[in-house]
């Protein structure tokens, strides 16, 4: 799908398009394949077929720019996308968009600065407006990393529970990690229904993913036939 927007977009003289695909199917391949390099090479691809500088500043996607190299561990790049948006990008324009501290925390937390990380995805959820979540699994993801699991869980739980008219922004990358990680920690607490809960719901969103990705669904299959089987479930 990312692809075929990608082309309708080129094909109606939209190139930002086309590399917003570019960078979403980049996010995947990082997230979910763990190719950082395959990742780099596809949007490096793209921008040789449509630079930057052949856009209009406002439309330039310097944010999910910034967002991938940060994610493939290329922290300076994107601090450099980062550093370009705010020179380009005038600031009325820059103020409009709510879900910027996405990409901000995600070049913080490339750097190494895990507190201007949490400041800069806190801001993505105080403006999350219709999404309702924005930030909410980055913000409980930093904290797991840094073995704060109570507040990680916490924040996983309302970001799964929290409506939202355009949460779908989120949920397409983040909502089966989260099942899957909310099962984890609730089963580190020996919360074996919760754990189950979570592990099922995990395995409903991606019983239908493709074939290399199946090896979690199944890991995730077993846990839930080991739980069923002990004690007191």
């Amino acid at each position: 799908h990312q692809r075929q927007v990608g082309r309708a977009g080129e094909a109606r003289g939209l190139p930002r398009d086309y590399l917003i695909g570019a960078t979403n199917l980049a996010l995947m391949d990082i997230q979910y394949r763990n190719r950082p390099a395959d990742a780099l090479a596809a949007v490096s691809a793209a921008l040789a077929k449509h630079p930057l500088d052949s856009i209009p500043p406002a439309d330039r996607p310097y944010l999910p720019l910034a967002e991938v190299y940060a994610k493939a561990g290329k922290a300076e790049q994107a601090r450099r996308y980062l550093k370009e948006y705010e020179t380009a990008v005038p600031e009325p324009i820059r103020k409009t968009i709510p879900w910027k501290g996405l990409a901000y925390g995600s070049v913080a937390e490339a750097e190494g600065r895990p507190q201007e990380a949490i400041v800069a995805y806190r801001d993505a959820y105080d403006q999350t407006g219709g999404c309702g979540v924005c930030g909410l699994p980055q913000l409980a993801a930093l904290y797991d990393r840094q073995g704060q699991a109570d507040s990680a869980r916490i924040l996983y739980q309302r970001y799964v529970e929290t409506q939202g008219a355009f949460r779908s922004q989120m949920d397409k990358s983040e909502l089966a990690p989260s099942y899957k990680r909310l099962g984890e920690l609730y089963e580190a607490r020996n919360d074996r229904k919760r754990a189950a809960q979570y592990y099922e719901k995990f395995v409903d969103l991606w019983k239908q993913a493709d074939a290399e990705l199946q090896p979690g669904v199944r890991e995730i299959r077993n846990r839930l036939a080991r739980l069923a089987q002990e004690p007191g479930t």
